[in-house]
């Protein structure tokens, strides 16, 4: 059984808030997250020009299909915090920020999806958030993860009531 981590906040729109350590120093973290090989290994690889302002190519591979949507970058401030706006259409085009800080044995990672319609049911929201997160704990730590169907029975009621 998983376990629930999100938090949910109510100011403009919904605020799901998402955390996880691992035993690396922080400036490996930012490579698990910003390098397309890495990213690879948990989430999908991307493709193009990683800077501000840019939107990269990222391929979903966890996802039926393995479809490919494109992220703007929005913010990069190395090896703190990366802004990431999806280029889908709403209500579909939120912002997400990942923010990486050191702390005793490691660091830790925060995920803050914002402006989630208050409309949306976190039921697959916080799941698909909560399975990519211990992805990248478990590639980090070089361990096979569950798959998402887990996550989706676990957590999609829990989630579905915290909105």
């Amino acid at each position: 059984m998983h376990e629930l981590h999100g938090t949910v906040s109510h100011d403009d729109g919904l605020t799901l808030t998402l955390t996880r350590d691992v035993a690396i120093p922080v400036e490996e973290l930012w490579s698990w997250i910003t390098e397309s090989d890495r990213t690879a290994r948990w989430y999908g690889p991307w493709s193009g020009e990683g800077r501000v302002g840019a939107t990269i190519q990222v391929t979903m591979a966890s996802e039926e299909g393995s479809p490919t949507m494109g992220m703007r970058i929005t913010e990069c401030s190395r090896p703190h915090r990366l802004g990431l706006a999806s280029d889908a259409p709403p209500p579909f085009a939120w912002p997400v920020a990942l923010e990486c800080a050191a702390r005793d044995g490691g660091s830790s990672i925060t995920l803050r999806h914002t402006q989630i319609p208050a409309e949306m049911s976190l039921g697959d929201i916080g799941p698909g958030w909560e399975f990519y997160l211990d992805h990248l704990v478990c590639a980090i730590e070089g361990r096979e993860a569950a798959p998402f169907e887990d996550y989706l029975r676990d957590l999609s009621e829990r989630y579905a009531a915290l909105a």
